[in-house]
């Protein structure tokens, strides 16, 4: 997850400011790598960023949060000293479908690329392709997680 610290205004001196992670609902160590030290804007750069490591959840947690908090500047002076990180787990889908626009057909693959058949179930809503060709001739498209078949989801929470 990435924090960006920016200046109001480009300085011609380089800008310090010390950081820091702390627990909310997220635990440092098994829902992200707590980071500290001090973090440098180099003279005419507007902000420099930092990279916080966010772990995977198994089992999964829900929405959880932490802060990183700027203190002791030097150069300028903080207007915003905390930012809340969210982490918000995500499942991976383990299949995914390929509409074939000429056959007409979906076609049922593993995440891996494995095939794994035709789908015959059924599609709700509108069902139309967006624009990711598969082939020269634009017949087959990838279909996007709106147009999945309900029953195959990937949850996100």
């Amino acid at each position: 997850m990435e924090f960006v610290v920016t200046l109001s205004e480009v300085l011609t001196e380089d800008v310090t400011v010390d950081y820091a992670t702390s627990d909310l609902t997220a635990t440092a160590g098994a829902d992200y790598v707590a980071i500290s030290g001090t973090l440098t804007i180099k003279a005419g750069a507007p902000s420099a960023a930092l990279i916080v490591q966010v772990n995977a959840d198994s089992p999964l947690e829900g929405v959880e949060r932490f802060v990183l908090t700027l203190s002791n500047p030097n150069g300028a002076m903080i207007q915003y000293a905390a930012g809340t990180g969210t982490i918000v787990d995500y499942v991976a889908p383990t299949q995914f479908y390929v509409a074939d626009n000429v056959a007409p057909a979906i076609y049922k693959y593993e995440a891996d690329g494995t095939y794994l058949g035709n789908y015959h179930g059924s599609f709700t809503g509108n069902f139309h392709t967006r624009g990711i060709a598969a082939t020269p001739r634009r017949d087959r498209d990838l279909l996007t997680p709106e147009q999945w078949p309900s029953d195959s989801r990937p949850c996100r929470r």
